[in-house]
């Protein structure tokens, strides 16, 4: 709105308020007003009231005055005009008093529409017309002209990239907009925000340790096999070139989309496996990802008799504890029952088949392994700490003390050391499970310290070794629908039905078996001082002679010494520790040998008769030891 001396004029900068006059303009006000719509400022109650406000007439020379002194906030528009026609009608919709700009956006229009010869021509014959602008000037403005083309297709080009990127953005949070496919080779989409979406499907930055990594997701649906990955980890520069055959539109640049997704996806600040019943927290990556397998009710009797039959040969209280066990796993994932399942059994008996009933179970988060180091090894920790059961195929961990130890800290312990290669160690939450299988009479050292509570250890029966109708017929059972009856029976178990609480998965009940392994995991040396303490007596050589030590009868020993054996310390040291390894210090120690047989039961240490024999140091093993030989149950 702009005064001369007498009059003044409103004029609208909008294309198609070119053709309005000043009359218009006020009749619009008008008819807004009266249909409820408030185009005054709150200051003026009435039309007049704006129109004789002098701070809207900026008093200005008549020959000063242009359009293109005032900058009214409204980009002027840039009309694309192709032909000759075109110009000559855009040159005559312009005000009489157009400035420079005006004329400027007509020589970008033409720029726009190609800058053909018949439209540019007209066009500075029209603006030479005017009389008004010199050679130089005409110049100017043409180059005015492209600059603001430049200028507003600069600007057109940033709002679509951000419209792109909002929509983007939005895009990554709606999985159900991707490409299906968890596969990392396979397409991403055809737009991009399906990109966008495959790729939040797919992938998850995450800050591990204080480096930043991105995470794959697993698919649990179309897994090729039970032994794939999980979860895989990605440095930044590996997952960039992962996506280098793939290109994703955005404005009019070609982008990288793995590049465009590490710019603008969610951070996670960690990550861990966190079953149920455990919460994962707001911005933590959960490594668990739900179980493959989905339950239906049916018949299981397939899958129980061998259970029963076959894995707990007919013991119904093995098999109870059995059931509650693996239905801790599918019901509490997140609780680490501190158990692990030994099955011995002759090749071809069923072992492997219970492992890969197990496996449906736990998939996709279970590991199958047959090396020792991957199990106990320094980059173990990477792939269990994905896992909530490991089977473990023909596993012979020997007697080994060492590996024992770390195999009874994998069962028990709730956190894992994880040593990723090229990375730091972190540690992680552990509900690991163990099942072992093995041919071996002692796959693992049975301390006989209590640990061996950690441990239920079965045989298998023999009854259908190598028979392969039965076992096609369960393996038909194990890969077809039957699993989903065992899960849906395992979903709906009851503790209490069988007598049992949720607490009694933690110790790992007696079996004879167990103590047969027990038996059998004793070194030589161990071995001979069971064999003494079973048979209450042991013949030395002593200086030379033979002296055999029997327990003292009744009425012939110290008030409390009935049924104790005391033997000369040395003598017995050499009888049972001949027999052992002189470069193991194990089998050199007595007492530590006995404390394993024995937990918390004290030898006397005293020096003075024994025997014949007169001031010597002797030990003196106590009576309810005494007949006991191996292992006690714990």
């Amino acid at each position: 709105m702009c005064q001369n001396e007498d009059d003044f004029v409103i004029t609208c900068l909008h294309d198609h308020c070119r053709h309005l006059t000043t009359w218009d303009h006020i009749r619009l006000w008008d008819e807004n007003e009266k249909a409820g719509v408030a185009v005054l400022p709150d200051e003026y109650d009435t039309l007049s009231d704006l129109l004789y406000d002098s701070d809207l007439y900026p008093i200005v020379d008549e020959e000063e005055f242009h359009f293109d002194k005032f900058d009214y906030g409204v980009p002027i528009p840039i009309d694309r005009l192709t032909t000759a026609k075109k110009v000559e009608q855009a040159f005559k919709a312009l005000p009489a008093d157009a400035g420079k700009d005006r004329i400027a956006a007509l020589y970008a229009g033409v720029e726009s529409g190609g800058g053909k010869g018949p439209a540019s021509e007209k066009l500075k014959e029209l603006v030479k017309g005017l009389g008004r602008f010199d050679g130089n000037e005409l110049r100017a403005l043409k180059k005015a002209g492209s600059e603001m083309l430049k200028a507003q297709r600069k600007e057109w080009g940033t709002r679509q990239r951000e419209a792109e990127m909002e929509e983007v953005i939005e895009a990554m949070g709606n999985e159900d907009l991707g490409y299906p496919s968890m596969d990392p080779a396979d397409p991403l989409g055809d737009t991009s925000a399906e990109m966008m979406a495959t790729m939040g499907r797919r992938f998850a930055p995450i800050d591990l340790d204080g480096k930043f990594k991105i995470v794959r997701k697993p698919d649990l649906g179309s897994f090729h096999s039970e032994l794939m990955s999980t979860v895989v980890i990605y440095g930044k520069y590996d997952f960039l070139d992962l996506h280098l055959d793939r290109q994703i539109k955005i404005g009019d640049e070609m982008v990288n989309p793995a590049q465009l997704f590490l710019e603008t996806a969610k951070r996670k600040s960690g990550m861990g496996l966190i079953p149920p019943p455990l919460e994962c927290p707001e911005n933590y990556f959960n490594l668990y990802q739900g179980r493959k397998l989905q339950s239906k009710p049916g018949s299981w009797r397939t899958l129980r008799r061998f259970i029963l039959k076959v894995i707990c040969k007919g013991d119904r209280k093995k098999y109870r504890w059995l059931i509650l066990w693996m239905a801790h796993m599918v019901q509490r994932p997140g609780e680490k029952p501190g158990t692990a399942i030994i099955c011995r059994g002759e090749g071809g008996t069923g072992k492997g088949s219970f492992g890969q009933l197990l496996a449906k179970l736990a998939a996709p988060h279970f590991k199958q392994l047959e090396k020792q180091v991957h199990v106990v090894g320094q980059f173990a920790g990477e792939h269990l700490s994905k896992c909530i059961l490991a089977v473990v195929n023909e596993a012979v961990f020997g007697k080994d003390p060492k590996v024992a130890s770390e195999l009874k800290a994998l069962v028990d312990s709730t956190t894992i050391q994880a040593e990723v290669k090229g990375m730091s160690v972190v540690t992680l939450p552990s509900f690991l499970r163990l099942y072992i299988d093995s041919n071996a009479k002692v796959p693992l050292l049975i301390e006989g310290n209590g640990s061996e509570r950690r441990y239920f250890v079965l045989e298998t029966s023999t009854d259908h070794q190598r028979d392969d109708a039965y076992f096609t017929e369960l393996h038909a059972a194990i890969n077809g629908g039957k699993m989903a009856a065992v899960l849906d029976y395992l979903e709906c178990y009851d503790p209490a039905s069988a007598g049992f609480t949720w607490n009694d998965v933690r110790d790992a009940p007696a079996t004879v078996e167990r103590d047969a392994m027990a038996e059998y995991s004793m070194s030589a040396p161990m071995r001979r001082l069971a064999d003494v303490l079973a048979d209450g007596a042991v013949t030395l050589m002593v200086d030379g002679q033979l002296e055999t030590f029997e327990t003292f009868e009744v009425g012939k020993c110290d008030k409390g010494d009935e049924g104790c054996l005391r033997v000369p310390q040395t003598a017995f040291k050499d009888y049972i520790c001949s027999v052992g390894d002189k470069r193991n210090a194990e089998d050199s120690d007595v007492i530590a040998m006995f404390e394993r047989l024995h937990p918390r039961v004290v030898v006397t240490d005293k020096r003075g008769r024994v025997g014949s024999l007169k001031a010597r140091s002797w030990w003196q093993f106590p009576a309810d030891v005494i007949g006991a030989g191996c292992v006690k149950a714990a």
